[in-house]
């Protein structure tokens, strides 16, 4: 490591919107659009290889994703369509064991541009775009009952935001 920023090789399809997270020592990109399509195809970077791999596509195509990884599964969370000018609750589950996406429970809300986060062991969806208006509002899903509950707002709406736990 050189505590220094460094360019890596293109990716084979350039995107803007993707969701973005790291998995097993893996950096995946998924979804994101270009002015002309939206996409469903991901790529994953092999750092040690320095190299970009397609991988699997999700099976709707959609930007203004969040990405997540939960439990060894990489999730795919909401998104739009911004041609037909639909807005999605849907999430995606890739399993990088089988190499496959499987459909997940569905959001309460739409959420285009939402922000995901793992706390304490729970996946957590807030903030968003629903095609009207920012959210404050935050999802939370829960493993025991199999459905995504609402919980405590945040505080202000938001949209295109990043989480981070410490």
């Amino acid at each position: 490591m050189t505590n220094e920023w460094a360019f890596l090789p293109d990716m084979h399809t350039a995107r803007s919107g993707a969701g973005c997270c790291s998995m097993e020592g893996l950096i995946y990109v998924v979804g994101g659009q270009d002015r002309t399509v939206h996409h469903s195809s991901m790529e994953c970077y092999h750092p040690l290889e320095k190299v970009w791999k397609i991988c699997p596509s999700m099976r709707i195509a959609r930007s203004g994703v969040a990405a997540v990884v939960f439990r060894k599964h990489l999730y795919v969370i909401g998104g739009r369509d911004r041609h037909r000018q639909v807005y999605h609750d849907i999430v995606e589950r890739f399993s990088p064991e089988d190499n496959t996406w499987e459909n997940f429970h569905r959001l309460i809300h739409l959420r285009a541009w939402p922000s995901a986060c793992v706390f304490r062991g729970q996946l957590y969806v807030m903030g968003g775009y629903d095609g009207q208006q920012r959210l404050k509002s935050v999802e939370r899903f829960d493993v025991e009952d199999k459905k995504w509950k609402k919980v405590a707002d945040m505080n202000e709406f938001r949209a295109g935001c990043g989480s981070a736990v410490l």
